[in-house]
């Protein structure tokens, strides 16, 4: 993709060369030729003069010698530009043969259960969602669509994790607060959480 195209792409101007072929992006310091890289603030400007990139997204015409696409959010526009180049990859929707099904348990079009996902009953899953190996899900749990929960997430009964949403390796949701009254012998005597996430 030439930098113009990549220029309109995040909503850029070019100052510079806009037929340079743009084959990726990189830090100041790993970014070499064909590639594009971002500056922000006055320590990372300064650097340009040591980077080999073919061009650097700024927020501002800077007096430097590199072809520049001008934009008012460089940082946003350097990540819409990572996801362009280095789009995230999606498993094959499949429910894995290993995986454990409660009763009632709605699944979504398009959805990935990896091996030893349990399920438990009267769960929602909605379109697209992907569940990596060894999580669990409690009863009359909702997961929204597109969202990516990876490897041994454990997810309590009755929490409701929203569309688009990542949970990464071992979190922990709707799991009991910390919560204790002290009884008039002096001891600890738990709050039980009824609540939901």
């Amino acid at each position: 993709m030439n930098l113009g195209d990549l220029a309109k792409k995040v909503n850029g101007v070019v100052e510079g060369d806009s037929s340079v072929d743009i084959t990726g992006v990189g830090s100041i310091e790993t970014a070499g030729q064909g590639y594009i890289t971002f500056a922000k603030g006055k320590k990372f400007i300064s650097k340009l003069k040591h980077c080999r990139a073919s061009a650097v997204l700024v927020s501002s015409k800077e007096e430097i010698s590199m072809n520049q696409v001008i934009s008012s959010n460089p940082e946003l526009a350097f990540a819409r530009l990572l996801e362009y180049f280095h789009p995230r990859s999606r498993p094959k929707p499949e429910i894995h043969s290993s995986v454990v099904l409660g009763i009632n348990v709605t699944l979504g079009k398009r959805v990935t259960l990896a091996p030893l996902v349990c399920v438990g009953n009267n769960v929602r899953i909605g379109d697209d969602v992907v569940v990596c190996s060894g999580t669990v899900i409690g009863d009359n749990c909702e997961l929204g669509k597109s969202t990516v929960i990876h490897s041994n997430v454990t997810i309590y009964s009755n929490s409701i994790i929203g569309s688009q949403v990542t949970l990464h390796a071992g979190v922990v949701i709707g799991s009991d607060g910390f919560g204790y009254a002290i009884d008039e012998k002096g001891m600890h005597v738990k709050i039980n959480q009824i609540g939901n996430v």
